[in-house]
């Protein structure tokens, strides 16, 4: 039997819009072949669940139908073209991004099976595709198998709509950029089995990270079987306002390992980070591993101070990461992490970082300081400035949550140190005060007229443990009572004398902030 014209309709949809349905065909004892036309204007839905809405959208489906046995068959086009929709957690402005698709669609019954033979997307401005899918819709609802294949992705509009819903509430939140993207992704069994990512000259913007890439060129592979090796580049950029320069980066994504396959240099302002080796193993799982290997050319510290907002130290910093593992959730150090800076060294042994990503990351590290420069490591700072060399030694460091809760510390001068020993009045008086003694006394008399003085020896100490640091000096003061912090030499002969020797540690580190803006003065003349 054949209709020309079987059914029309129009109606409103309770004041939400209007759809209009105009269907031809023809029926048998076997089955029906229709063909369909609707539209939709001005649809405002809101299903209860708020995982789906529109708002004022706009749409026309156009397609044929068939039906044998148990299987329905369509090939229609659907263009989205005004309104607002979402399906959660996109949400998309059709009316400024229209979006056509054209699709082959099987319906089998009895097997609760869906299959897009044919699909093909096309949004202007934002992005085109193709590609199958498979799926089951029974009780629990999964694709089963798909081929997609992204011919291309316009940034920033691909990224607002396709990539920030996803990132929402992670360190990556508001990513955007420009440039194009191609790419695909193929589907097996429920389980995404491989996907590619090639970027061409594309710049990317991480605000939260704050992090700046231009230039990105390259492909990703990712397999969960063997895969073929990726190759990522940059022309320039940032991170954490710190400017990095071209690199090239090649290695191998399989599963959740991650291997860098040839060492990689990053440019970082005159200097670089030099990494011979990084394998990462069950990324994103409890169990996470990694192996870390590289050193540091020689990079520039004031510039790098003045790009991270730090106090403005000058001298490089170079050294070395011997080897940093990370097994069931502690980084732990092989070998001896060195760097130099302050025209000194300074070395790392015993170091363990226990869930550094953790509610609670825990440090375990021995730190030795040797031979640096105190006239740049105080220079940066309005605490005042001494002219010598300083050692340290911090055993037995303890931090939770990045704060210090003990450890064993001691700076003093190098036995053999020859260079000149000189120290500012505002640096005496604040040693004085950091260590319970009286302030003001240089800048009344005689000795204000003085800008500096000559010392022998500086040497400070503290056992910190449980908030309480247990402080001495270089050697018990004359007095019996006090600790000599800074043992004068020559005429005049100016001795600074600590007398707190239990001093809360948060109160400390207030006090050690607080003396940096503090009016300059000192101690008393012997």
């Amino acid at each position: 039997m054949a209709l020309a014209k079987i059914l029309q309709l129009q109606w409103p949809l309770a004041g939400t819009g209007v759809v209009t349905i105009t269907v031809s065909g023809t029926f048998s004892a076997t089955g029906w072949n229709l063909k369909y036309d609707l539209t939709g204007s001005a649809l405002t839905l809101n299903e209860p669940s708020g995982r789906y809405a529109s708002e004022l959208l706009g749409l026309r489906l156009q397609g044929t139908a068939q039906a044998r046995g148990d299987t329905v068959s369509t090939a229609a086009t659907l263009n989205l073209n005004a309104g607002q929709a979402y399906v959660e957690p996109i949400f998309a402005d059709l009316g400024t991004h229209p979006l056509r698709l054209n699709f082959d669609l099987r319906w089998l019954q009895k097997t609760q099976q869906l299959e897009l033979t044919r699909l093909a997307w096309d949004q202007p401005g934002v992005t085109q595709g193709s590609g199958s899918v498979l799926a089951h819709l029974g009780a629990t609802p999964a694709v089963h198998t798909a081929a997609l294949t992204l011919e291309s992705g316009t940034l920033p509009a691909f990224a607002q709509i396709y990539a920030q819903p996803f990132l929402a509430g992670t360190r990556a939140e508001g990513l955007t950029g420009r440039g194009t993207l191609a790419g695909s992704l193929r589907i097996e069994g429920g389980h995404v089995r491989q996907a590619e990512l090639t970027l061409d000259d594309v710049a990317l913007q991480a605000p939260r990270l704050d992090t700046d890439l231009q230039g990105i060129r390259g492909a990703i592979h990712w397999s969960v079987a063997a895969g073929k090796p990726s190759l990522l580049s940059w022309t320039t950029g940032h991170v954490q306002h710190v400017p990095i320069g071209a690199t090239q980066l090649a290695f191998l994504a399989q599963g959740r390992d991650f291997t860098l396959l040839k060492p990689w240099r990053q440019p970082i302002l005159d200097g670089a980070l030099n990494t011979q080796q990084l394998k990462l193993t069950d990324v994103g799982l409890a169990g996470m591993g990694a192996d870390f290997k590289a050193d540091i050319e020689p990079i520039d510290l004031a510039a790098l101070c003045e790009a991270l907002g730090w106090p403005k130290f000058s001298g490089k910093l170079s050294g070395t990461l011997p080897g940093l593992t990370l097994r069931g959730g502690v980084v732990a150090l092989d070998g001896k992490l060195e760097a130099k800076a302050f025209d000194g060294d300074i070395s790392v042994t015993g170091l363990q970082l226990i869930e550094p990503l953790g509610v609670l990351p825990r440090l375990v590290a021995t730190v030795r300081l040797r031979n640096l420069d105190l006239a740049q490591l105080t220079g940066a700072f309005s605490f005042g400035r001494i002219e010598g060399r300083i050692d340290g030694d911090i055993n037995n460091l303890r931090l939770l949550a990045w704060q210090p809760v003990a450890f064993k510390a001691r700076l003093f001068t190098p036995p053999d140190d020859d260079s000149r020993h000189r120290i500012s009045q505002r640096a005496i008086d604040n040693i004085s005060s950091i260590g319970g003694g009286p302030r003001g006394v240089l800048s009344r008399g005689i000795l204000s007229v003085f800008d500096d003085f000559n010392y022998a020896r500086i040497g400070w100490s503290c056992v910190l443990d449980n908030d309480v640091c247990l402080m001495d000096g270089v050697e018990p003061a004359g007095d019996g009572a006090g600790y000599v912090l800074v043992k004068g030499r020559g005429l005049p002969r100016i001795n600074v004398v600590g007398y707190s020797r239990r001093v809360r540690w948060s109160q400390l580190v207030q006090q050690i902030e607080a003396v940096r803006t503090a009016e300059p003065a000192t101690t008393t003349p012997q």
